[in-house]
């Protein structure tokens, strides 16, 4: 349930975003990343694309290609062994969720966004 998922977060070392290969993808921004993001919990996103480079350029998440399971659990395995890498990338995530993702950031772009197109 919906209702538990702060829960598991608490716990989490990671969260894993997985995606297929497929150009629509890769203008996507699952938005099952978004509680990982404000939990300050690292992602591990398998796929390309927009998602991939903003968890890549804010330093919020490890980035393998998709469909690699190797890869995936490379990134666990590496997340769960370095506790100073796994913070790091955290403390970017809550970051990135707080500047970028919140309603009232969200909103004020939207406004600037709207009144620049109606000027």
């Amino acid at each position: 349930p919906l209702s538990e998922v702060p829960r598991y977060l608490s716990v989490a070392y990671a969260s894993i975003v997985p995606l297929v290969r497929c150009d629509v993808n890769k203008g996507v921004r699952p938005a099952k990343m978004f509680p990982s993001l404000a939990a300050a919990v690292p992602i591990i996103f398998s796929g390309e694309g927009e998602a991939a480079a903003l968890l890549s350029n804010d330093e919020a998440g490890l980035v393998v290609s998709p469909e690699s399971p190797e890869e995936v659990a490379a990134a666990c395995r590496l997340l769960m062994s370095d506790r100073a890498l796994r913070d790091h990338i955290g403390a970017n995530a809550r970051a990135l969720a707080c500047t970028s993702y919140e309603w009232q950031h969200i909103v004020e772009k939207w406004l600037v966004d709207l009144k620049k197109a109606v000027a």
